[in-house]
């Protein structure tokens, strides 16, 4: 009984500590799916929008970790408006996306991942210096 006991926490265990990496790979891929899927809803959106000419979000690299990952991509909207060279007016927003997976518990209660996107203005800011 003791050795059933002993194997059952040991696999506890186990379970426990591979669930961060277990997670975080099943969630790089969920990643990329929802990319695609925003791809083809931009485009559809397209297609009523006169303003807009093309609209593409791009994945420029997943860092996945143990418990943690970053998430790095680019939303680019270009417009009808031309510039001065007669090229039509591109935005481009680059964005960073701190991911952390678990199972995580945090204040809105027990999850399986928490993921925090806001611009990265640095990137931003040199794209417009250069």
């Amino acid at each position: 009984m003791k050795k059933i006991m002993m194997i059952v926490v040991l696999l506890g265990i186990a379970g426990v500590a591979a669930a961060p990496f277990v997670i975080g790979t099943k969630l790089e891929s969920v990643t990329r799916e929802q990319v695609e899927l925003t791809n083809q809803r931009l485009k559809d959106s397209l297609a009523t929008n006169p303003y807009f000419k093309n609209a593409n979000l791009t994945l420029k690299s997943y860092e996945k970790g143990y418990a943690s990952s970053v998430a790095q991509g680019l939303l680019q909207l270009e417009t009808i408006i031309p510039t001065e060279s007669g090229k039509p007016l591109t935005f481009e927003i680059p964005f960073i996306s701190n991911i952390q997976h678990g199972p995580y518990l945090g204040d809105s209660g027990l999850g399986l991942a928490k993921i925090i996107s806001r611009p990265d203005i640095e990137a931003l800011v040199m794209s417009a210096k250069s």
